[in-house]
């Protein structure tokens, strides 16, 4: 038993020295859009919100008020030099939710677009949905799967 124990300690803090530092003015910006934890490894930023289902519009909130409104306002700032590829909004149990791709260029095109219907459609575009810790393209003619 405490050979299993230690396994699973060691385990966890090998896990966590993998980890990327968050960019400080993302995290304080993170704040009040019920992001119970983050955490940056090999390009994904991963938020795990307090709801027990992310909705489009909870995921569409969080991205462009959360994670994006501080890298548009400060593109050299923002994310400091972090890698951010890829952004995940999972629910309280990481089991749904949905992932923005292409996070920087993309953030930064959507700071670009003013006109409602065409943020929908350009968040759409990027969007990928996660379930069971798998996200795909929900788009049927690409076929690309990206397991974490």
């Amino acid at each position: 038993m405490r050979k299993i124990l230690l396994f699973m300690i060691t385990a966890l803090f090998l896990n966590a020295a993998c980890a990327d530092p968050v960019p400080p003015r993302l995290m304080r910006n993170l704040k009040g859009h019920h992001v119970m934890r983050v955490s940056l490894q090999k390009g994904t930023l991963k938020l795990i919100t307090t709801h027990a289902v992310v909705s489009r519009d909870i995921y569409e909130k969080v991205i462009s008020e959360g994670a994006c409104s501080v890298l548009v306002a400060n593109p050299e700032k923002g994310w400091e030099k972090a890698r951010i590829d890829r952004i995940e909004v999972l629910s309280q149990d990481e089991r749904q939710g949905y992932a923005f791709i292409d996070a920087r260029n993309t953030c930064l095109e959507l700071g670009r677009i003013k006109d409602e219907s065409q943020r929908k459609a350009y968040f759409t575009k990027q969007t990928w949905i996660c379930a069971m810790e798998i996200c795909d393209d929900p788009k049927p003619d690409t076929g690309a799967k990206d397991k974490k």
